[in-house]
């Protein structure tokens, strides 16, 4: 089988195809012809889904005297559920310059940019935050979630997990 727009297509015999030819997973292929800018032959055609009814702009109404009101309406928009209200613990920590975050197992924290993040360090007393292990550098932020491998203050390899 050879396809017009692919000239290096092997047919099915080459491929290793061994189904006999117009089927797949054993049942049969059927093809339907398409004609350019008409459809499916013998196909009905499909009509497009009927657009949503509009929300009315006005509802009349008739009392028991008989009078009609006209009342305008609108649709109802759903308002964004107010912030939550911060607590003094993310107070505090905004006023020291800090970002108050999720962290840890699903509970907030504050968080602090350290002044020498990406410093060389061979020791934690070398940084404002944790000198970490592997990259030789002090820690960008504090405090560092999960297990991190550190320089603990007298240079030692050590794991330190803060969950």
């Amino acid at each position: 089988m050879s396809l017009p727009f692919k000239k290096d297509t092997p047919d099915a015999a080459s491929a290793g195809v061994t189904a006999p030819a117009g089927t797949i997973m054993g049942g049969p292929i059927t093809a339907t012809p398409i004609t350019p800018g008409g459809s499916a032959a013998g196909a009905a055609p499909v009509a497009a889904p009927a657009p949503p009814e509009p929300f009315p702009s006005s509802i009349e109404t008739t009392t028991e005297g008989g009078a009609t009101t006209t009342v305008e309406t609108l649709p109802a928009a759903a308002a964004p559920p107010p912030p939550e209200p911060k607590s003094e613990a993310q107070l505090a920590c905004e006023r020291r310059d800090g970002t108050w975050t999720s962290a840890g197992k699903g509970f907030k924290s504050c968080v602090y940019r350290t002044r020498d993040g990406g410093k060389t360090c061979r020791k934690e007393t070398d940084c404002d935050g944790l000198c970490l292990a592997r990259s030789g550098t002090c820690s960008p932020y504090k405090p560092l979630f999960g297990c991190n491998e550190i320089l603990d203050s007298m240079g030692r390899k050590v794991t330190l997990c803060i969950d």
